[in-house]
């Protein structure tokens, strides 16, 4: 009798440390909380009104996804977004999701077109209303949309935390160059195309999905230098 008890016990404290990992998050990405900014447990336990507990898990989980860093004696600091990051970042990224493309390709095409097509109305509406949040959150789901489907777990955690990078520099981005907007928009109705069609060779798939990455490094970097140089 006393297990399901203990499972809610468990369970609740795990839940209450993801809301307050995407609230933290959030506030990184739109700049509310800014490079190298100090967050204090104290003040943060009384604003969200939460426990360290819960609140130290999502420091631990914010870490694991780069967003911050843990000085052991001094807390935990945010961290910045820099040129070699975004490199570094682009090199793996464009070689880990070529191969995750054309597994998924050939492994399930139709499923992966029709999720793109569904997420790609989004993206229309978000581009529309241009609703940056919405924006960076579609942006990671086009994406997943063959990188889920190609069959490989490691291929798909290590994906996963450089997506988290992707996407604040995303949002990093269009909070600065909006007029992209429409460029955003075709560079992935490109990728969908590749999807939609039953013959398409590895190779032209990997060149699409190569100059996407190459080109997202591209404009990351020039809204990077642009307000560097403010």
């Amino acid at each position: 009798m006393l297990l399901p008890q203990a499972a809610k016990q468990i369970n609740r404290p795990i839940v209450l440390s993801e809301q307050v990992t995407t609230i933290l998050q959030k506030a990184i990405f739109d700049g509310s909380i800014k490079e190298g900014e100090q967050l204090v447990e104290a003040e943060l336990q009384l604003f969200l009104s939460v426990s360290r507990s819960p609140l130290r898990e999502a420091f631990r989980e914010l870490e694991r996804r780069g967003f911050i860093e843990i000085i052991p004696r001094r807390g935990a600091f945010v961290k910045g977004i820099s040129e070699k990051d975004m490199i570094d970042n682009a090199e793996v990224r464009s070689n880990l999701e070529v191969l995750s493309a054309t597994s998924a390709y050939r492994r399930t095409r139709d499923t992966v077109f029709e999720k793109m097509s569904k997420i790609f109305v989004q993206m229309e509406k978000a581009v529309k209303t241009q609703d940056i949040e919405m924006l960076t959150a579609v942006h990671m789901d086009f994406h997943n949309s063959y990188i889920h489907e190609s069959g490989n777990e490691v291929l798909k955690k290590f994906l996963e935390i450089l997506y988290f990078r992707t996407s604040w520099y995303h949002s990093y981005f269009y909070n600065c160059r909006s007029e992209y907007f429409e460029g955003y928009l075709l560079s992935h109705e490109i990728i969908m195309s590749q999807f939609g069609e039953p013959d398409i060779r590895s190779k032209d798939l990997e060149r699409v999905i190569r100059k996407h990455i190459n080109n997202g490094f591209k404009e990351y970097l020039s809204a990077y230098n642009v307000i560097s140089e403010k």
